[in-house]
This record gives C-alpha cells, structure tokens and sequence, in this order.
C-alpha cells in the first residue's frame, strides 16, 4: 500500500516524530511505500530524510491547506495521523473518505470523558480512531466509537539496563555519586498539564527530609513559558536540581543512544502530569530498568502500574478547552510516592534490583517489533482488505457507523447521530435483554440500530423507500443480524399512500409526510395489527410518523390490546398536526395512561398494571 502518515518529521526528536520513524521503517521493510506529511520538522519543500520522502505543508499549520492535494498527487490510499485531533480538518477528511481513502488517527486521549474537540472531529469526519492506550480506548467507546488499539512502543534494544560498573562510572562522571537522582522529561510548552506547578511544591517538601537528593530535569530552557527558575530561587532549590542543556533538548541534538544513558544514570523517574496521550518516556525509562512514579490518571495509570511503579492520588481539574476533565496529583502525594522509592533505594539489594527487573520486563512489550507485530500488522491486513473504505463518509455514534450523505442536509442521514439523544433513557425505558421493540418512522434507524445493542429482536417500519434503503445499509454497515426492516407505511386501513417531500426533494428526509393526497412517491400502507399478526412478544413501540399518529394508534389497536407495550410517541400535535386532546383521548380509550416527557414527546404505559410508572 503507499501509506501516507500525517506527523511530525522523522528527524524530530519528540514523542511523535520518534514513534512516526519506528513505524514509518517497519512499514518499508514489509514492502509499502510510505509518504511523511510532516506537521513540524520541515519548513518549505519536498525533503528526503532518511530514506522517507517528505511534502511540506502550504500556507497553514498542520497540512490543514495542503493534504487533500497531497494526498491525490501521491496516491496514498492510507493515511494515518499521528497528532492531536484538534489540529485536523473533519471537512478534509471526510472529502478523502468520500474519495475512496483510507483514514486511522492513532489519536492521543488525556482527559475524561472523551474530548469534545476529538469527538466532534471523529463524528463528522468519520475517520477510525486507534488508541495509544488502553485508557484511550475506554474513552473512545464510552463516547460511541468503536476504536483499534495499538499502543506507543520502545526501542528496547537501545533503551537498556547498562552493567552495574559503567552505570557507576557514568554517576561520578556528572558528580551523582551517592546521590538519589529523580528523573523528569517534559517540555516546557506545556507546563499546566506537565504538573509542573505541583511538581516543584513536593520536591521541595521532599528535599526537607532527604538532602542527599538530585531533580535532574530533561526539557528545554528553563524559561520558556513557566519561569522554573523562579520556584527554583523561592524554594531554595538551586543546588537540588540539575537541568539537561535546554539548546541541545530543542534543537534536537539529544540522541536515543543519550537518552537510554539519561535514565540509566537516574534512580526513579517521575511523570505526574494531569494527563497523557500515551508517555513515551514511561515506558522508555522502565526500559532502562527506572522504576516510576505516576499519577493516577489517563495512560499514566496503565504504565506505572504494570511496571510496579508508585501511583499518585488525583483529583479532578478542568480541561477548558476540552470541555472535559484531567486529574491534577496530590501534591503531599507525590512526596510520599517519592519518600517510598527513596526508602526502597537505601535499602537496596535484592528487594532494588528486582524493582528495577520488573519495570523492564513490563517494558519489553511495548518494544517497537512487538508491537508492529501483534498490533500494526493485523491493522495493515484489516486496511489491505479495504475494511476501513466506505462508499461515502461514515459517520459513528452510540457504538455504531452510519451512512453519511456528503451534503450537509440538516433534516437526512445527519438525524442518526446525536439528535434527540437526550431521551435514550425515555424510549428505552424498561426494555429487557430479551424483549422485542418496535420503531414505527425509522428514517435511517437512530433508535431501531441503538436498541438492537440492547434487546434481542426489533422490528422496523419506514415509508420512505430511498431513507428505507440507507437504514437497511446501517443494519448491513453494523453487522445487526436481530433488525427486521419494512418499507410500508403505517396507517389504520390498508391501501396505496403517497410520500410527501417538504425540503425540496432532500434525500432522505426525516420530515417527508405520509399522506392519501396523490401526488410524491407512493407507498404500500398497513394496519400494524395485520403486520404484527403472530408475533408473540412486543414491549416497546416508539412512534414519530410526522403527523400520522393517531392513523398509526388506530391500526394498533389489537396489538395495544394483546401486548400492552409500553409506548414512546413524537408528539405532533405541538406542530398543529392535530389537537392534543385527541392523541390523549385514543390513548385513553386503548387503556394507557400517559405524560410528555419533553416538549413534543410522550410516553404512555398501559393504565393499572404498572402502579410505580410514574
């Protein structure tokens, strides 16, 4: 395949760039071609760094004006991006999808739930999102995605335990020996999120108490936007921390092979951020053979834990620009976390060095071979067979994907995602595992889809012969086997209606009418009670007929009658379809009671056998 990867360049030393170049390698010698669409690292240009041809952005940040062209001029049928969702362009994705391409963002997840940014990029763009971390993974489904996993990966032949004597060697050489040094790797363009604040308060209250201590610190200078250097002077720490040269950290001359001697020469490694994607140097530093201390938070938790590392408590702290939440450590936390790995370093010996083995046998999962092997290559064959190619955008939502019209067509296909969502709880209410729903104006399936995850048999009927097409393809789309659809209309006698059209001829429109006038598409029309004849269980039937309500009631008047299901009706009347008193006196005469739940929305239960409805 020619693989496009949306990226840092691959001489760029971050996270990023460093897990682009593992892959982007590993990708060509299993024989695909692989384009690198840099976001950072190149400025204008097309560039060869190392062996990897490299198209420069246009005029905007992050290939947003130049990628689409890109794309076509190349070829590339995949394209994975390797950056914060925030930064892509749903529009330029969905016109790529709609092209015929390929498109997986292996997508960092740092806050709960899910952010809105990401979610609403995902939603609209219709790309597969594969998370870094198991966290990630959780955060996506929870918000209705259906992601891959594939997680950050390490070098580990590189990153490495050294021999005990050119460890030692390394220690007196920076004038170490003896000392308890307490690693830290961050940049200083994110100092909020980096803890960078608590970070300094427990380091000092820990160095009260152990004198003997080093922060050693890997980011670039001091000052770039949090002035370090200010904490540093009010808490008397100067001769407590030893910083990496901040001009050899930003401009990249700091190499994997420097690195893996960084942390060898550190005792424990501490990230106790608010959040992370992923945490590249985690995994790096046990690797080494450096235990962790982590907050309990995002990926942070997965990493330190698995390693044997100390967590630290949180708690939860705003994320405004996610409109969700990151987990801020406790500072008194991280001074204890930090006073329990000294203790254990003291002591050394064997109880020492077997922390130190465990972090590195957790570590060697995430080496970058195995990872390619047991995540990227299952991915790739998924993407050779085309899995991830649709006929048009798709779109997902509650754990499902859905057909999406290219146009934006307010009253179509657009309906299937998170309109009315809010009465999930009212329409489903009460449908056991084993129950039967029925969905009478199913336009594309938003509520006929969401309940085949929730009980064991619905039964759809829309009139719209082109909406019933698009909902048999979200049924086949969703590999729903437990959905039976109709293409009927709804009406209390049987005989031919027509489909009237409001939008001007709008595919699939969720406010197309039925109605006896001749004139639109016509349709076969039935009385429920026929249709459902023989069927032997029915508990909840949800109704929005844009108008036919009460033709709808009157044809159900047996199965009302035979199943007393509980009812959910889109109430028309507030549109002056009709007259309310008339939906209540037909509910009243089939023997319900009923409420609206909502403005426009009611719900009806058969009267006295259900004493605690409402």
């Amino acid at each position: 395949m020619i693989i496009g990867i949306v990226s840092p360049a691959l001489h760029v030393k971050s996270g990023y760039g460093i897990q682009a170049d593992y892959l982007a390698r590993r990708l060509a010698a299993d024989g695909h071609q692989v384009i690198i669409f840099p976001i950072a690292g190149v400025g204008a240009g097309t560039l060869n760094i190392g062996g990897f041809t490299h198209y420069s952005g246009g005029r905007l940040a992050y290939q947003a004006d130049a990628l689409e062209r890109h794309v076509h001029d190349t070829g590339a049928e995949l394209i994975l991006t390797l950056c914060d969702l925030a930064h892509q362009d749903a529009n330029t994705v969905r016109r790529l999808r709609a092209a015929g391409r390929q498109v997986l963002h292996w997508v960092p997840v740092d806050c709960e739930p899910l952010s809105m940014i990401d979610e609403a990029v995902l939603h609209y763009g219709g790309g597969t999102p594969i998370a870094m971390s198991r966290f990630g993974e959780r955060m996506l489904a929870g918000a209705g995605f259906d992601p891959l996993y594939v997680p950050h990966a390490v070098d580990a032949a590189v990153f490495a335990p050294m021999p005990a004597a050119e460890r030692q060697e390394l220690r007196g050489d920076q004038g170490t020996a003896g000392k308890f040094v307490i690693a830290w790797n961050g940049a200083n363009a994110d100092w909020l999120r980096k803890g960078q604040f608590e970070l300094w308060q427990a380091y000092a209250a820990f160095l009260a108490d152990y004198r003997h201590s080093i922060l050693w610190l890997h980011t670039d200078d001091l000052e770039v936007q949090y002035d370090h250097t200010e904490d540093i002077r009010r808490l008397g720490l100067e001769k407590a921390v030893m910083p990496v040269d901040g001009h050899m950290v930003r401009t990249g001359q700091l190499d994997a092979g420097y690195m893996a001697a960084w942390y060898n020469a550190a005792d424990v490694f501490l990230n106790t951020s608010w959040g992370e994607g992923f945490g590249v140097p985690l995994i790096e530093a046990q690797a080494c053979g450096l235990p962790a201390i982590g907050t309990d938070c995002s990926a942070v938790t997965e990493l330190v834990h698995g390693g044997g590392g100390w967590l630290v408590a949180s708690e939860p702290k705003a994320s405004p620009r996610h409109k969700r939440a990151w987990r801020a450590p406790l500072i008194s936390g991280i001074t204890r976390a930090l006073g329990k790995a000294h203790h254990g370093w003291s002591r050394g010996g064997t109880a020492w060095q077997q922390r130190r083995d465990r972090a590195r046998a957790f570590a060697l999962a995430y080496d970058a071979d195995a990872v390619y092997e047991q995540h990227w290559r299952p991915v790739l064959a998924r993407a050779e067979a085309g899995e991830f190619r649709e006929d048009g955008p798709i779109a997902r939502s509650g754990g499902l994907r859905w057909h999406q019209d290219p146009a934006d067509n307010r009253f179509g296909d657009r309906l299937a995602l998170e309109h009315e969502s809010a009465l999930e709880p009212a329409v489903f209410r009460g449908l056991a595992e084993d129950g039967v729903f029925m969905d009478v104006g199913a336009h594309v399936g938003h509520w006929a889809l969401r309940a085949a995850k929730r009980c064991a048999r619905v039964i759809a009927v829309e009139a719209n012969p082109v909406t019933a097409a698009r909902l048999l393809e979200n049924i086949e789309l969703n590999g729903l086997r437990n959905v039976i659809s109709y293409q009927l209309a709804a009406w209390d006698e049987p005989g031919e209606l027509y489909v009237h059209n409001h939008h001007g001829g709008a595919p699939r429109d969720g406010t197309d009418q039925v109605k006896a006038e001749p004139s639109g598409v016509p349709v076969q029309a039935v009385r429920l009670d026929a249709l459902l004849a023989g069927e032997p269980r029915i508990d909840v039937i949800k109704i929005d007929v844009e108008g036919a309500d009460l033709h709808v009631l009157r044809g159900l008047a047996g199965v009302l009658k035979e199943h007393r299901p509980r009812l959910f009706i889109e109430d028309h009347s507030v549109h002056g379809m009709y007259e309310k008193q008339q939906l209540g006196d037909a509910l009243t005469a089939a023997g319900y009671k009923w409420r609206d739940v909502a403005l426009g929305y009611t719900e009806a239960v058969p009267r006295g056998e259900d004493p605690d409805a409402w």
